[in-house]
């Protein structure tokens, strides 16, 4: 007969999801932080929206802006989050509902 716990379990993965959800948090707050000083002469107009496994979503206020991501800045954007240290593969850009 097992005498475990049955809380154990609980705690336990309530513990990796805190530490999980404290990591992403980390991470858009570091790829915001590329894509201020990137887009400093217009800030606000791009959010990172979300930090995943090589892959960082940003959320766009304009379908101007969308359009200048999908086509110029991708790889500019790729580098600059590679150089802050940010283990990126991908780039992804979705317009904003409001």
């Amino acid at each position: 007969m097992d005498n475990a716990n049955p809380f154990d379990n609980i705690f336990k993965q309530i513990e990796k999801k805190v530490k999980r959800a404290k990591s992403q948090i980390k991470g858009r707050a570091l790829a915001q932080q590329v894509l201020d000083a990137y887009f400093e002469d217009n800030p606000g107009s791009v959010i990172a929206g979300g930090v995943k496994t090589g892959i960082v979503t940003l959320e766009v206020t304009s379908s101007a802006m969308f359009q200048e991501i999908e086509g110029f800045h991708r790889e500019p954007l790729l580098e600059r989050f590679r150089a802050a240290g940010m283990p990126v593969q991908e780039v992804r850009a979705k317009l904003k509902s409001r």
